[in-house]
């Protein structure tokens, strides 16, 4: 997919600008930084996110989930790091390894494991305490 979008570039520049020369070490280097760019936003949006949104995403805030550390404490930028490359090296791996919560009885995956983190549902605690508030009224 990036190798056709770098080629349609590349064929669109040299048709329309035909003074302007693409060499393989040019193509090469943008494939480099490419790569780099997107493991750097990649990673910065994770680590970001988990730090400063103490355990929640925009996605993991819009479905209710907060991932929380194994330690009961607020989660530490190695956790959030490690957490972020544990996601990483399973989009690297073609999202085989995004199947494993399915997989396994705890229903955590490989970023939890390498960062001793875990995935909280809110809406769970949202009921118990609506239970609890409940029973103390009753």
């Amino acid at each position: 997919m990036r190798s056709t979008l770098l080629y349609t570039y590349i064929e669109f520049m040299s048709r329309f600008f035909p003074s302007i020369t693409f060499n393989s070490n040019f193509i090469s280097n943008l494939y480099v930084l490419g790569d780099f760019l997107t493991i750097s936003l990649f990673m910065s949006y994770f680590i970001g996110c988990y730090y400063i949104g103490k355990g929640q995403t925009l996605g993991k805030l819009l479905f209710k989930l907060k991932i929380i550390s194994s330690r009961e404490s607020e989660l530490t930028i190695s956790e959030c790091f490690m957490r972020s490359f544990g996601y990483l090296f399973c989009y690297l791996n073609f999202f085989i390894l995004f199947l494993v919560p399915f997989l396994t009885k705890d229903e955590k995956g490989f970023p939890d494991w390498i960062s001793s983190t875990s995935v909280k549902d809110l809406k769970e605690k949202e009921k118990y305490d609506e239970n609890e508030a409940f029973n103390l009224a009753g």
